[in-house]
């Protein structure tokens, strides 16, 4: 006798073709909102039994990202749930990133990085000078220093670059530090095939700020996940914003709660305030001036005659 779907499950899906289910299902796995064995494959063929089969865990991972979101949490994947899932990215990082027990963050607060490979387009200086000044944002914004090292074996992190499908497609990925160990290695990796503007201030037409994308995943080599797109704007969001360059209040406010705060080194005291002049005498007979209460050698042209 042929399994039946759950009812909850047949209603649903009723109106979605397989082939669509089919790439919703590897979406939300791809974002990490479902958690999915390597060995079940997915294909337009079998998304019918996989709905049925495992609608619970489906169910609750569009629910999760609806949610997050800020859409409407109904379960179903609808056309504005569909063009929320795929709307191209600013990066490949998955969203939903599940740390166990502590905070995904570093154990230590000086984080390293460098560079490895050459961007087509970028000089290797302006790459590792973009990669700087993305690294001050969070610098100035919490309690981490993060320093470039030229030897790739005392880096945390290592910025790399590798073809991810060039113009409209992903710009780049990051590892994450949850359960890191101080002398871990976090990779990072810049499209190749890209077209990028690597100097300051706002990009020029066609080309893809690359301290913004390098600001957005350091934030994720500092542990950060995507922050809610319908959200405040924030430079963690996953959507690639040309006007959006640096990191932003939210940006900030997360990555405090991990590292802390920035705080400034303490200002010099303030001088004393003057006090009255010390009491002078000159040795009588010589020309010696001394201050009575130390007996120090003081200039004539402030000695009182006695």
């Amino acid at each position: 006798m042929a399994r039946k779907k759950p009812k909850q499950a047949l209603s649903l899906s009723f109106d979605i073709p397989p082939e669509v289910w089919a790439t919703i299902i590897m979406r939300l796995v791809q974002l990490g909102w479902l958690a999915w064995s390597k060995q079940v494959k997915i294909t337009p063929q079998s998304a019918a039994k996989l709905v049925d089969v495992h609608w619970e865990a489906i169910r609750r991972a569009i629910r999760k990202y609806q949610s997050w979101a800020s859409l409407l949490p109904d379960e179903y994947p609808g056309p504005v749930t569909q063009h929320s899932l795929f709307q191209p990215r600013i990066c490949g990082t998955p969203d939903s990133v599940q740390a166990v027990g502590e905070p995904c963050k570093w154990p230590h607060k000086e984080i390293t990085y460098s560079v490895l490979g050459t961007l087509p387009g970028v000089g290797d200086a302006d790459f590792k000078a973009a990669a700087e000044r993305a690294a001050k944002q969070w610098d100035d914004a919490c309690g981490v220093g993060m320093f470039y090292k030229v030897n790739l074996r005392t880096a945390n992190v290592i910025l790399t670059v590798a073809d991810l499908g060039g113009p409209g497609g992903v710009l780049a990925d990051s590892m994450l530090p949850c359960g890191a160990a101080a002398n871990d290695v976090m990779q990072q990796r810049y499209d190749s095939r890209e077209i990028w503007f690597a100097g300051e201030g706002p990009p020029l037409q066609g080309r893809i700020h690359l301290e913004a994308v390098i600001a957005h995943e350091m934030g994720h080599a500092l542990g950060l996940p995507h922050l809610a797109p319908n959200g405040p704007v924030a430079l963690m969001q996953p959507f690639y914003r040309g006007d959006i360059l640096r990191i932003q209040p939210p940006d900030a406010a997360e990555v405090v709660t991990r590292y802390g705060a920035n705080t400034p080194p303490s200002p010099p005291p303030p001088p004393p305030p003057p006090g009255d002049p010390p009491v002078r005498y000159r040795i009588k007979g010589t020309n010696i001036a001394v201050d009575v209460m130390t007996l120090e050698p003081l200039p004539l042209p402030h000695v009182a005659r006695i």
